[in-house]
């Protein structure tokens, strides 16, 4: 990795010190055009405010974007998702993490799915294929993948929630394995709109009971949401849209319900999720009742030469980007957290580790950065990209794929010619790699 010291942009693969004679005038997001609401389409499309066509059960833009298509209006206002984020009680469920930035769908309206032999027989084998095969996807080989196929179904037949979302995400698996099969989406949008209402009402009442549980079940939603990046539209009106509601949802987990579950867990020997929060865990403390180590996570002793260019700011910065403490304190606590990413990698740590901190990252960025990330903000989006470099070396795993190396060229494409320099330089050779593929 080039050793630079200054912050720019270039390409999307590599990093390199900032140049500010190859900067170009701040650019100017186009204004997007809107269409009035369909009274009569579907909650979807009227929460994007675009045109439905009313085609029943599925509407065309629902199965262009691969969404549930629910119908009926919905009762009181629709929550939105504005520029300012607002706080989560405990954390936020969306229907569709991984859309573009919209309103929330009401998870309570996903219609029940009918009992009947089919889906017993269709649940056992779901039940059958995560015990088999899923479940050894979710960790590199020699770690805890026993866990997840051993320890959580017993937790799973005593909490829907859990249940659900080990449907959903063996169906979402199986939607990976057979991608010309469109039931098994189908199958994966049904339990995971059961899954959220009940995880819904089971956050809203967290006790010992349910803490494992809940926790457990966010978990493999946080799963489902990696892997659903490598579904979503990148683009909406031409515009590259960032994962706005996939940082939001995985926010909540982090800084909402994690650390209202972890009070009932952390001494709790048969906790499920007590045993896969281990002690050596990277940026994480079992002993402590917030879960987390702030002062090794964003250690500023993380942000090395080759990442200080993400922090630099140039003459032109100074007079176009908006800038206070909050915001430099936000961008140096996300750069430091990258930067002990890239320290355990340049140590040659094993790759469960790197994994485990590149998992955490979207837990554990502050409000403020999600927030100029949906701003388009140019150095946060190469921060970003920056992260989504480290996918890469994941991109065997099935909830990996190949959503890293998307977004880094979607984000290349739209920074400026200094950030996207600076981008280059920092990923390295990787850059050509990202623009071919």
């Amino acid at each position: 990795m080039s050793d630079t010291s200054t912050p720019g942009a270039n390409k999307a693969g590599d990093f390199v010190s900032w140049q500010p004679e190859d900067a170009e005038p701040p650019r100017k997001s186009a204004t997007r055009a809107y269409h009035r609401k369909s009274r009569a389409g579907c909650q979807q499309c009227r929460a994007r405010r675009v045109k439905c066509d009313e085609e029943h059960p599925v509407c065309k833009n629902c199965q262009r974007h691969q969404s549930s298509c629910i119908w009926g209006h919905t009762t009181g206002p629709q929550p939105s998702m504005p520029t300012g984020l607002s706080t989560p009680k405990a954390y936020e469920l969306r229907t569709r993490p991984l859309s573009h930035s919209e309103p929330s769908l009401d998870s309570s309206r996903q219609p029940d799915i009918p009992e009947s032999k089919t889906r017993r027989l269709s649940e056992l084998h779901l039940l059958h294929h995560w015990m088999t095969t899923t479940s050894f996807t979710f960790n590199l080989p020699n770690s805890k993948s026993f866990i997840w196929s051993s320890l959580i179904p017993p937790v799973a037949f005593k909490h829907d929630s859990l249940l659900y979302a080990i449907y959903a995400a063996t169906s979402l698996h199986l939607s990976h394995l057979h991608p010309n099969d469109p039931n098994h989406f189908k199958t994966y949008q049904e339990y995971l709109g059961l899954c959220l209402r009940i995880h819904r009402d089971n956050v809203a009442v967290l006790n010992a009971d349910n803490a494992d549980a809940a926790m457990l079940t966010a978990t493999l939603l946080r799963v489902c949401s990696k892997a659903a990046l490598q579904l979503r539209d990148l683009e909406e009106g031409g515009e590259y849209v960032p994962p706005v509601e996939w940082l939001v949802m995985n926010f909540g987990t982090g800084h909402g319900l994690s650390v209202a579950a972890w009070k009932y867990l952390m001494h709790d020997e048969n906790s499920v999720m007590r045993k896969i929060i281990s002690n050596d865990t990277p940026g994480l403390d079992p002993s402590s009742a917030s879960l987390r180590d702030d002062k090794k996570i964003f250690d500023r002793r993380n942000i090395t030469p080759a990442l200080s260019g993400l922090l630099h700011r140039t003459a032109e910065n100074e007079a176009e980007e908006p800038w206070d403490e909050e915001i430099k304190s936000t961008y140096e606590d996300t750069v430091a957290y990258i930067g002990s990413c890239q320290q355990a990698i340049d140590a040659g740590d094993s790759d469960s580790n790197v994994l485990r901190r590149v998992v955490l990252f979207p837990t554990i960025v502050e409000r403020k950065f999600i927030t100029l990330v949906e701003e388009e903000r140019d150095r946060a989006l190469v921060i970003l990209a920056y992260y989504f470099s480290f996918w890469r070396r994941f991109e065997g795993l099935w909830w990996c794929g190949g959503a890293g190396v998307r977004e880094m060229r979607a984000i290349s494409r739209v920074v400026d010619t200094g950030w996207k320099d600076l981008l280059t330089r920092l990923v390295g050779g990787e850059s050509e790699d990202v623009e071919r593929s």
